[in-house]
């Protein structure tokens, strides 16, 4: 991704998300849970997995009203990246 600025959005949610400082996560299939930058006027989408005691992003999609057949196709490479992940450490 060559927008500057959309990628500070993006690290700006997830330092947000790796401090604790969002809200109610937003879960958009059973365990994978979505950033929304911008209070949601981003239009991508950083989906999520809590992994032992740390938060992995697995996936980075368009947002679900632009464009649904991209975030569906988002939405299942996350849950295909997360099924993959190795346990996590004790």
């Amino acid at each position: 991704m060559k927008d500057t600025k959309t990628l500070d959005v993006i690290e700006t949610a997830v330092t947000m998300l790796r401090t604790g400082r969002l809200g109610t996560p937003v879960e958009s299939a059973p365990g994978i849970y979505e950033l929304r930058p911008c209070g949601g006027q981003s239009t991508w989408r950083p989906l999520y997995v809590r992994h032992g005691e740390r938060f992995v992003i697995v996936a980075l999609t368009r947002e679900a009203m632009e464009n649904p057949a991209k975030f569906a196709a988002g939405v299942k490479r996350a849950q295909r990246r997360a099924a993959a992940l190795p346990p996590p450490p004790a």
